[in-house]
């Protein structure tokens, strides 16, 4: 089950690295040069991911002036996947300029919030779409 859920992890920070950026989310990423990094989640996660969820994205977090959480592909978090996902945004917040979290919805989100792991991030960074996330990002690393 684990291997399975950690299929559904993809993180990547230039428009090269992942064929699943539209152009205007390719044109932003080439404009900011890697500064802004991605970690797209789909599927189901629970339990049986939530260490590795940490061990295999945590990394993807360095380096970056901003980061962001593409939830748009993601049905499920469990208790546990959402506490492995608070630790990467408590991460991702001390470690670059801002966190934004992408097309968060259902019983993802309602997980999130009820266990309040949402909590830290401002309104204005949760946000619809990952191009939305993306130019939030690169205004915040221009300013």
């Amino acid at each position: 089950m684990e291997q399975e859920e950690l299929k559904g992890i993809t993180s990547f920070s230039l428009p090269e690295d992942e064929g699943a950026l539209t152009n205007a989310e390719c044109n932003v990423m080439r404009d900011t040069n890697g500064q802004i990094g991605i970690i797209a989640l789909r599927g189901h996660f629970s339990y049986a991911s939530a260490r590795e969820l940490v061990q295999r994205t945590g990394s993807a977090i360095s380096g970056h002036e901003a980061m962001v959480f593409d939830f748009t592909g993601v049905a499920h978090v469990d208790t546990s996947a959402a506490l492995a996902i608070e630790e990467l945004i408590e991460t991702a917040q001390c470690e670059t300029r801002g966190c934004f979290i992408a097309g968060l919805t259902g019983s993802a989100e309602t997980t999130l919030r009820a266990l309040g792991v949402l909590d830290t991030i401002p309104p204005d960074r949760l946000v619809g779409t990952r191009l939305e996330a993306i130019e939030h990002a690169a205004k915040l690393i221009d300013d």
